[in-house]
């Protein structure tokens, strides 16, 4: 199953953390990130195979701003944190995920591009990357070539 969008409002003058998917993805907007009040919406895909060098199924997601007063797309001033975790089961004995491989890819419209910014701390279980833009982003862990999945697990009862 899969969790419906969550969304949080961006206030101006203020760092701002919110969390989206049971606890498993958080991203951290700093002070001057926006121009004006954002309302960031974080939207979970439907699985599809969405081609090279990315298949399917598994974690990826839409992350969006809009003014909060217009509704218009708002694009971030600057670079943005987000933090992506995982779980030990996932790497042990040949888990899905291969934590020297992990990487965040971002739709450039045409394409699936790395993320360049991405830093993995195997120690914290967590993939850390600061873009300067939204898109639809992908996580992927090279061991299998596909998806990490476990983020996109409804934990609710």
């Amino acid at each position: 199953e899969y969790m419906v969008p969550t969304y949080a409002v961006a206030p101006l003058g203020v760092q701002t953390e919110f969390t989206a998917s049971g606890g498993l993805a958080s991203f951290t907007m700093d002070v001057g990130t926006f121009t004006q009040t954002a309302v960031i919406s974080f939207t979970p895909q439907v699985p599809f195979d969405p081609g090279p060098p990315l298949v399917g199924p598994g974690f990826f997601f839409d992350l969006e701003a809009a003014s909060q007063a217009t509704g218009h797309p708002l694009v971030p001033q600057g670079p943005y944190t987000v933090t992506l975790s995982y779980t030990d089961e996932e790497t042990a004995a040949g888990g899905v995920v291969n934590e020297n491989a992990l990487a965040l890819y971002f739709w450039d419209g045409d394409q699936w591009v790395a993320e360049s910014s991405c830093v993995v701390d195997p120690a914290a279980n967590e993939i850390t990357c600061t873009p300067d833009h939204f898109s639809l982003w992908s996580v992927l862990s090279e061991r299998y070539h596909t998806f990490l999945p476990t983020i996109v697990r409804d934990h609710a009862p």
